[in-house]
């Protein structure tokens, strides 16, 4: 009963104007404390709006757990030229080698929906927003430019030769597909001082003394094989 309400209860808030044919899958994890965890599909309406112009179908796959809703979710996005769009949302930060776990738990519901030999591209939040990859990109970054500030060429070609894009590579083999080009609209070099901007009650001692940022990060994939 208590999963039943939660379910009811996120889809009341998160889905009253994303459509309608939701379903609940179970999400296979490893933890313990995490059993009860499961993945809300919900088939969002894109009809009768601007959207129907260039869209086929929308998916929406939101994380929930028997006492309340985890803040992540995955956006589905097919457009007309048959193209296959992932965007990835959350509020607070994530490691990013989680936000690909829970990514690669719901490749096979994902696969249910879409072909996904037609993925062409991914969306992430600003590098700020998973330690991890923060602190990975900028000491790449600082041996390769210092604190200069570098073109979207440059920008690009420092980003498929960093340590970040050899993991995608990785993880995106099992289906086919590789990065072939990045981009970070309105980027910076944003200084620890200021990281209180977008991070609230966070531990920044975990944080270098600048950050990579910008409006998300942009992923173009190119078949692999």
């Amino acid at each position: 009963m208590r999963l039943l309400f939660m379910f009811f209860f996120i889809l009341t808030v998160m889905s009253c104007k994303e459509g309608s044919n939701s379903k609940i899958l179970e999400v296979p994890v490893n933890a313990k404390n995490n059993r009860d965890t499961v993945i809300v599909k919900n088939k969002n309406d894109i009809h009768d709006s601007y959207d129907d112009d260039f869209l086929s179908k929308k998916y929406s796959y939101y994380w929930v757990t028997a006492n309340d809703t985890l803040d992540f979710g995955i956006s589905a996005t097919e457009y007309k030229d048959s193209s296959l769009h992932l965007g990835v949302r959350h509020k607070r930060p994530i490691l990013f080698s989680s936000a690909l776990k829970r990514i690669g738990d719901c490749m096979k519901i994902i696969q249910e929906d879409f072909n996904i030999s037609n993925l062409s591209s991914f969306y992430f939040k600003s590098p700020i927003y998973y330690s991890d990859l923060s602190y990975e990109l900028s000491k790449e970054y600082d041996q390769t430019f210092g604190r200069k500030i570098v073109d979207y060429q440059k920008q690009n070609q420092f980003l498929l030769k960093s340590e970040f894009n050899i993991r995608l590579n990785t993880f995106l083999y099992p289906i086919g597909k590789k990065v072939s080009g990045y981009g970070i609209e309105k980027f910076q070099l944003l200084n620890k001082e200021d990281y209180n901007i977008y991070l609230k009650d966070i531990d920044l001692n975990i944080y270098p003394d600048f950050i990579i940022n910008g409006m998300g990060i942009s992923i173009r994939l190119t078949a692999d094989r």
